[in-house]
Formats: structure tokens, sequence, C-alpha cells
């Protein structure tokens, strides 16, 4: 009797091991790739940027528009770093990584695999369109990037200061290339053999946390002087829920519009000034309803403030809100394109009215499909706005280096204004339809 026992138990293990192979669970490290990646406004409008700029390379072949195709790539290629760094910055701030099996593998291939996919769409499309003298400057500018990685991981929080890499890549051609490759390389070694590099940060969350709600970028604080409690007052309640970023923003663009327009007349370089203030522009309007999306709290607070006529009111004021923001966007892409012109010698009326026409759908665009969100999956499609109106704005501006007339363009922006016009009439009926803290 013991003797068939023993047999079954032999029979069992052999079974056992020749079955535990074959069951061992394997986890894709590409699995929820769409979530975080697409879900993420913050990672979205970086890759949108991005993505953008890689669409407009087939139209940059000419060879008179070879430095701008260098500065439009080189944009391109820091907005996917950016996000890539904005992946990993979330991934240093999230308590639980450790916790759950792979997570934190999958974050860093799945950041890998974009990179990667990145250089390959490069390489290929670059040397087929023979626009091999873009190259030293795209290179710095990933250099850069790479450099900005080491940082951010030393230090979570001067992912704040993302802006000001979009702003040095006029700058990078300027730089010693031996100089910046040796950073690189160095910076890239302290990444892949520091063992504390993607452990738990506090600050990290902090970060992550206060870019959800400033915009992802760097902003001073004014310290509420009475031009800012004046824009408060007025902007109000569409600042409700971004706070004082939104001021703080509208305050610094026109300054750095002056300051980029001086600095291109003085050093003679060209600087895509509109289009980037474009998309700051269309983006700090998309972010007034994120932030919304996110503290749904919040518009309880808001409904309760004794300045509405109820839930319609507060309706009505939101939307006269927007009406308002986006005269002011508009007003400050006006100023800025009259400052490139001026500095430039180069001003055209049918550029500025282009601008300030594609300004006002563009905001409208992006206020009115954010009043109609109501999760973060639809404030993060409707932040697609963001590469159509970067579209938009670069093919338009080809158009304008080249001479041709933007009749066209200013037609077509007609019919977007209109449309615009609809969206946002649209998104007002849409915005607390079923009371301010609906989350269907």
């Amino acid at each position: 009797m013991s003797r068939e026992i023993g047999d079954n138990i032999d029979n069992n293990i052999g079974e056992a091991q020749q079955f535990t192979p074959a069951t061992r669970v394997q986890f894709s490290p590409f699995k929820g790739m769409w979530r975080l990646w697409f879900y993420d406004l913050g990672c979205l409008s970086f890759l949108l940027t991005g993505v953008g700029g890689f669409l407009l390379l087939p139209f940059l072949v000419e060879p008179e528009k070879v430095e701008v195709a260098g500065i439009i790539i080189s944009v391109a290629v820091v907005s996917i770093s950016i996000a890539i760094i904005w992946q990993i910055n979330r991934l240093k701030g999230t308590e639980w990584s450790q916790l759950v099996p792979y997570y934190r593998r999958n974050i860093l291939v799945q950041s890998a695999t974009v990179y990667g996919v990145m250089w390959l769409y490069l390489v290929c499309f670059i040397n087929y369109l023979g626009l091999s003298e873009v190259w030293p400057k795209v290179i710095s500018s990933a250099a850069v990037t790479i450099v900005f990685l080491a940082l951010t991981l030393h230090r979570s929080q001067l992912f704040n200061a993302a802006v000001l890499v979009f702003f040095a890549v006029p700058f990078v051609e300027y730089l010693n290339p031996y100089l910046t490759t040796l950073l690189a390389i160095a910076s890239l070694g302290y990444v892949l053999l520091s063992k504390s590099a993607f452990e738990w940060q506090g600050e990290a969350r902090v970060t992550y946390l206060n870019g959800m709600e400033a915009g992802w970028f760097w902003l001073p604080s004014l310290h509420h002087n009475k031009l800012s409690q004046k824009l408060e007052q007025w902007l109000f309640p569409v600042n409700y829920f971004m706070g004082p970023a939104l001021v703080v923003v509208i305050v610094l663009l026109p300054f750095i519009a002056i300051a980029i327009g001086v600095a291109t007349m003085m050093f003679d370089f060209d600087f895509p000034l509109q289009f980037i203030i474009g998309q700051i522009v269309v983006i700090t309007c998309g972010i007034v309803h994120w932030s919304r999306v996110q503290r749904t709290r919040a518009s309880e607070s808001l409904f309760m403030l004794p300045c509405f006529n109820g839930l319609s009111g507060l309706q009505q004021a939101f939307y006269q809100g927007q009406y308002r923001l986006i005269a002011v966007m508009v007003t400050i892409m006006l100023f800025s394109s009259l400052v490139d012109g001026l500095l430039s010698q180069n001003l055209s009326w049918q550029l500025t009215l282009h601008i300030g026409l594609s300004a006002y759908w563009g905001c409208g665009f992006a206020l009115g499909a954010g009043s109609a969100s109501r999760t973060s999956l639809h404030i993060s499609l409707a932040m697609f706005i963001v590469g159509v109106h970067s579209g938009v704005m670069s093919f338009s501006f080809v158009d304008f280096r080249d001479g041709e007339s933007l009749l066209p363009w200013l037609v077509a922006d007609v019919v977007l204004v209109v449309i615009a016009q609809l969206l946002l009439m649209f998104g007002k009926r849409r915005l607390w339809q079923n009371g301010v803290i609906d989350r269907s």
C-alpha cells in the first residue's frame, strides 16, 4: 500500500515539473501603454506637438526651408523627449510602483521603444528627403534633453523648467557639439548605472500633482499685484480651477514674445515664435477644463458661492468667461505677431489676421470640446485639437515663407471660427448638464 502511495507521489511530482513551465504567466511590456501615454494630458500634449512636427517633414525638403526644418524637427525631438521624461517622473512619484509586477519595467521599456521609434523615423525620413544639414541641430537638441533627463532624475522638481528647454532650441547650434555630446554621454551613463535614478521620490509626486493644474511649466509668482487681481476678477469663474497659473501665463507671454523677438534680431537666428506662443495659448485653454475635470469637488465649491443664479447662472457665467479668455489669448497672439513682424521688418496684414483668427478658433475648439468633456478620456481626446492647430499654423507659415497668398487660409479660418462658435454653444449645454458633481 505504501509503495503505491509513493508511486502516485512520484507521478504527481513529475506531472507538476512537466506543466510548471507551460503555466508560467507572461507579461507584455506594452500592456496598458495606451492608457498610460494617451490618457495623461501632460504626456499627450507633448506627444502631439512632436508628432505634428514629424508629419511636416515631407513638406520641408526645399533648400530654402532647411533652417525652418531644423528648428521644427528639433522642437519635435524635444517634445517627444519631454513626454518620455514626464512618464519617468510620474513613475518616480508613484508609491505603489514596486507593488505591481513589472510596472516599472513596462514604463522603461515603453519609454525606450518610443525613443527608438522616434530615431528610426528621423533616420529614415531625414536621409530619404536629403535633409542631412539638420543633423547637427537635431543631435544637439537631443543631447540637451538627455542632460535634462539626468537632472530631473536627480531632482524631480526641475521638470517644471521644461518650457526653458523648448526656448533653448534656437541656441543649441551655438553650443560646442563635442561638449554637449560628452555631457549627454555622461548623463546617459548616470541614468543607466545609477541604482537610485528610478526610485520613488516624494517631490516627484508633488511635481505631478502641481503640474496637472499649472500646465507642466515653471511659473513665477506675481504676488497678487493689482494687474493680476484685475485679471483674476475679469476672468472669473474660468480661472477658478486653474488658479493663479492662468493669469501668470497671460502676463508672461507678451514679455516672452518681446524678449525672444529682440534676441532673434540681435543674434540673427530664426525662431518659430508665433508657432510656440500659439501652442502655449491653445494648450492653456485646454488645461482650463483639464483642471476642472481633475478637481470635481471644486465644482461643487464654485457652485456654492453666492454669486450665481442657480446652475444655469453658473453655466452662463462660465460660458461668457470663456469668451473673455479667448479675447485675451487672441490679443496676445496679435501682439506677438506685431512684435515679430516689426522686429524682422516682415509685417504682413494677411499673416497677422490669419494668426488672430487661428488663435480664436484654436482656443474656441479647446474650450468648447473641454466644456463637453466629463472624464479624463474625453479631455485627452479633445487635446488632439492642439495637433490640428499646430498643423494648420505650420503649413500656413510655410506658404507665407514661399511668398504665396494666405487668402485660402483666411477663408478656412472663417469657416473654422464658425465651427468653433457652434462648438462653444454645444459645450455650454453639456457643461454640468446633470449637475456639478456628475461623473457620467
